[in-house]
């Protein structure tokens, strides 16, 4: 394992292995990640992920709650699909895939 110099570090680490996980196994990961973004909403706020932004942004832009936006976040980051990094007590999503 990487040597890793703090617990934001190692989350992020950790993340990124499951990410990879998921990209090993390939045919499997597609197909879910066609359904996952099935939806118009969880395909948009992926979209919104192009570039790093706070759930608050995403909701902004999309005329919503971040509470409505936080529970998609949650499901795409658990895909593998978005990743995010902790700034303070917000989250900033990227791509991840």
């Amino acid at each position: 394992m990487a040597e890793v110099a703090d617990t934001t570090e190692l989350c992020v680490y950790l993340r990124q292995l499951k990410a990879m996980y998921k990209l090993v196994n390939g045919p499997l990961i597609e197909e879910r990640k066609k359904e996952v973004l099935a939806a118009d909403i969880k395909r948009d706020i992926y979209e919104q992920c192009e570039k790093p932004k706070s759930s608050k942004e995403i909701a902004q832009v999309l005329g919503t709650k971040p509470q409505n936006i936080n529970y998609h976040l949650a499901i795409l980051t658990e895909y593998g699909l978005l990743d995010y990094e902790t700034k303070g007590a917000e989250k900033i999503y990227r791509k991840a895939l």
